[in-house]
């Protein structure tokens, strides 16, 4: 842990880049962490009509420059206790600490990147103390049963799920399956806070979720349950929200939350991905059930592509799809498995590539009115 990774400095980065896109707000640049955490939600709130806030009333645009980063990479380690802290710009930051698990050292699933990118946040001051963060409680059985099937669900939490459906998560040689279990729904719930609280200050970020490979009745691809399908049914179900858009910009395409709100057209889901990766290719039998999902709208990549022609996709379509759906919340997951050394990637985006796709994506939000909530998605770096 004396050097610094690629991924969790990426990571850190993309959390910059969202203070400074929070920094350009009237009002939210006056709450602080304290408040963040005073305001945190329950379920057992009162249900409201639609949004908490109107965002297009207050995220205002300033002179601040979308190319200028909140700390720039040369500053990161000299900057004062007040700018490092941002005690007046920082977005709720939603961790828990039981998202990491004891887990087999050479698992291909980096379950300490969790852990690790909450104490990177506070080793390098962006956040102070781990009592900095919002904690998700432990949900409801309900809340997964909005978009799972009943039967799946059920033997996925006991333990008693079919081999070959455990297999396919990637998770078959889980050391303790309750642990799994708990640290999964906490995931769940921490993305629902997560939604929750973009939709009453404009912007969130999640250490953690992204689980968008779970379909209805089975999981895939290192996810159980689809903590994104589950925050978007449960705001609409509250009345917080009616249209939902999912941003999806992990290097893999999004088919379980493809599958789950395939015939929905209240919650559009946009998934940009390397178009030679999982889910896609496996043409052997046993694997025939992937690939066959298809988001709103698919925006396959080439193996190898590069920071250019990814954001010249990106800035296309993003905008015209926002234009169009209207969304009341925008779920967005800023995989950095989109890196160039990712061990799953297939792309060559730089650091500073995945720098300026969040801004973009987080900066077009603010800048439309549309509270966003962010999920740190896929990331397959060994490195710690």
């Amino acid at each position: 842990r004396q050097h610094r990774s690629h991924l969790r400095y990426s990571l850190v980065r993309c959390c910059c880049a969202l203070v400074s896109c929070l920094s350009s707000t009237s009002r939210c640049r006056n709450l602080s962490l304290k408040s963040f955490r005073a305001a945190q939600l329950s379920s057992s709130l009162p249900v409201v009509e639609k949004r908490l806030v109107q965002p297009r009333r207050f995220l205002q645009k300033t002179g601040r420059s979308s190319s200028t980063p909140a700390l720039p990479e040369d500053k990161i380690d000299d900057v004062n206790e007040n700018e490092a802290y941002g005690l007046h710009s920082l977005p709720p930051i939603i961790y828990h600490p039981e998202y990491s698990i004891p887990w087999p050292e050479r698992h291909r699933f980096a379950m300490w990147k969790f852990e690790d990118l909450a104490e990177f946040l506070i080793e390098h001051r962006i956040v102070r103390s781990f009592d900095d963060f919002v904690e998700p409680e432990y949900p409801p059985d309900e809340w997964m049963l909005l978009v799972h099937g009943k039967k799946y669900y059920q033997e996925f939490i006991t333990g008693t799920l079919d081999p070959d459906l455990m297999r396919r998560t990637g998770f078959s040689q889980r050391p303790n399956h309750q642990e799994l279990v708990k640290r999964t729904k906490l995931e769940v719930a921490g993305t629902v806070l997560s939604a929750r609280l973009a939709l009453k200050h404009g912007l969130s970020l999640h250490v953690g979720g992204g689980t968008h490979h779970a379909h209805k009745d089975w999981g895939a691809g290192y996810t159980c349950i689809n903590d994104l399908a589950v925050a978007a049914r449960l705001m609409q179900k509250e009345n917080l929200a009616e249209r939902v858009l999912i941003v999806d910009c992990d290097v893999h395409q999004g088919d379980g939350t493809a599958e789950i709100f395939k015939e929905d057209q209240s919650v559009y889901t946009f998934s940009m991905h390397c178009a030679q990766n999982f889910p896609f290719g496996f043409n052997v039998k046993s694997l025939s059930y992937l690939g066959q999902d298809r988001s709103d709208l698919d925006i396959g990549l080439p193996q190898g592509c590069k920071d250019d022609e990814y954001m010249e996709e990106l800035t296309t379509h993003l905008p015209r799809v926002i234009q169009e759906v209207k969304p009341d919340l925008i779920l967005y997951i800023g995989g950095i498995d989109v890196w160039e050394g990712d061990a799953l990637g297939k792309l060559s985006i730089t650091e500073d590539g995945i720098f300026e796709r969040d801004r973009f994506v987080v900066d077009l939000a603010l800048q439309s009115g549309i509270p966003i909530s962010c999920m740190i998605g896929g990331g397959y770096d060994q490195n710690r």
